[in-house]
Protein backbone atom coordinates (compact mmCIF):
# COMPACT_ATOMS: atom_id res chain seq x y z
CA UNK A 1 0.00 0.00 0.00
CA UNK A 2 2.05 2.89 -1.20
CA UNK A 3 -0.23 4.80 -3.54
CA UNK A 4 -2.79 7.34 -2.38
CA UNK A 5 -5.19 9.40 -4.47
CA UNK A 6 -6.80 12.76 -3.84
CA UNK A 7 -9.83 12.58 -1.53
CA UNK A 8 -13.13 11.84 -3.27
CA UNK A 9 -16.15 13.96 -2.29
CA UNK A 10 -19.22 11.94 -1.38
CA UNK A 11 -22.68 13.44 -0.84
CA UNK A 12 -25.82 12.03 0.69
CA UNK A 13 -27.75 12.48 -2.57
CA UNK A 14 -26.35 9.59 -4.58
CA UNK A 15 -24.13 6.52 -4.25
CA UNK A 16 -20.67 7.14 -5.76
CA UNK A 17 -18.71 4.35 -7.47
CA UNK A 18 -15.34 4.70 -5.72
CA UNK A 19 -13.63 2.40 -8.22
CA UNK A 20 -14.76 4.51 -11.16
CA UNK A 21 -14.01 7.84 -9.45
CA UNK A 22 -10.54 6.70 -8.36
CA UNK A 23 -9.57 4.80 -11.49
CA UNK A 24 -8.78 1.76 -9.34
CA UNK A 25 -10.15 -1.52 -10.71
CA UNK A 26 -12.76 -3.42 -8.71
CA UNK A 27 -11.10 -6.27 -6.89
CA UNK A 28 -8.02 -4.25 -5.92
CA UNK A 29 -7.10 -4.23 -2.24
CA UNK A 30 -7.66 -0.74 -0.79
CA UNK A 31 -7.79 1.08 2.52
CA UNK A 32 -10.56 3.69 2.70
CA UNK A 33 -10.44 6.49 5.28
CA UNK A 34 -13.22 8.97 5.93
CA UNK A 35 -11.35 12.29 6.08
CA UNK A 36 -14.50 14.44 6.05
CA UNK A 37 -16.82 15.72 8.75
CA UNK A 38 -19.80 13.43 8.21
CA UNK A 39 -20.13 9.65 8.60
CA UNK A 40 -20.56 7.59 5.45
CA UNK A 41 -21.83 4.23 4.24
CA UNK A 42 -19.83 1.79 2.10
CA UNK A 43 -21.51 -0.89 0.03
CA UNK A 44 -19.90 -3.71 -1.98
CA UNK A 45 -21.82 -4.89 -5.03
CA UNK A 46 -21.92 -4.75 -8.81
CA UNK A 47 -25.24 -2.89 -8.85
CA UNK A 48 -25.63 0.69 -7.64
CA UNK A 49 -28.00 0.91 -4.66
CA UNK A 50 -31.02 3.20 -4.90
CA UNK A 51 -30.33 6.76 -3.72
CA UNK A 52 -32.77 6.22 -0.84
CA UNK A 53 -30.99 3.03 0.37
CA UNK A 54 -29.15 3.26 3.69
CA UNK A 55 -27.37 -0.09 3.51
CA UNK A 56 -23.79 -1.23 3.86
CA UNK A 57 -21.00 -0.72 6.35
CA UNK A 58 -20.85 2.54 8.34
CA UNK A 59 -17.55 4.41 8.36
CA UNK A 60 -17.13 7.16 10.96
CA UNK A 61 -15.15 10.39 10.77
CA UNK A 62 -11.48 10.54 11.75
CA UNK A 63 -12.20 11.83 15.25
CA UNK A 64 -14.17 8.64 16.00
CA UNK A 65 -13.35 4.93 15.92
CA UNK A 66 -13.92 3.02 12.68
CA UNK A 67 -12.88 5.81 10.28
CA UNK A 68 -10.83 3.31 8.25
CA UNK A 69 -11.96 0.23 6.34
CA UNK A 70 -9.87 -2.34 4.48
CA UNK A 71 -11.35 -3.58 1.22
CA UNK A 72 -9.91 -7.01 0.50
CA UNK A 73 -8.56 -8.07 -2.88
CA UNK A 74 -11.19 -9.74 -5.06
CA UNK A 75 -13.97 -7.44 -3.88
CA UNK A 76 -16.86 -6.27 -6.02
CA UNK A 77 -17.41 -2.59 -6.88
CA UNK A 78 -17.29 -0.28 -3.83
CA UNK A 79 -20.00 2.39 -3.50
CA UNK A 80 -20.12 5.22 -0.95
CA UNK A 81 -22.46 7.96 0.23
CA UNK A 82 -22.76 10.25 3.21
CA UNK A 83 -25.04 8.72 5.82
CA UNK A 84 -26.49 11.98 7.13
CA UNK A 85 -28.92 12.59 4.29
CA UNK A 86 -29.02 14.80 1.23
CA UNK A 87 -27.66 17.96 2.86
CA UNK A 88 -24.43 16.37 4.05
CA UNK A 89 -21.17 15.41 2.38
CA UNK A 90 -17.83 13.94 3.34
CA UNK A 91 -14.52 12.90 1.78
CA UNK A 92 -13.01 9.46 1.30
CA UNK A 93 -9.27 8.91 0.95
CA UNK A 94 -8.10 5.76 -0.86
CA UNK A 95 -4.75 4.02 -0.49
CA UNK A 96 -3.93 0.97 -2.58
Amino acid sequence: MTESIQDISVSGNEWINLNLESGIAAGTRMVLTNTGKSPALLYEGNTKPAASDFIGKPITTQDRPYAEVEVKGGSLTIWAKSSRGTKSSTKINIQY
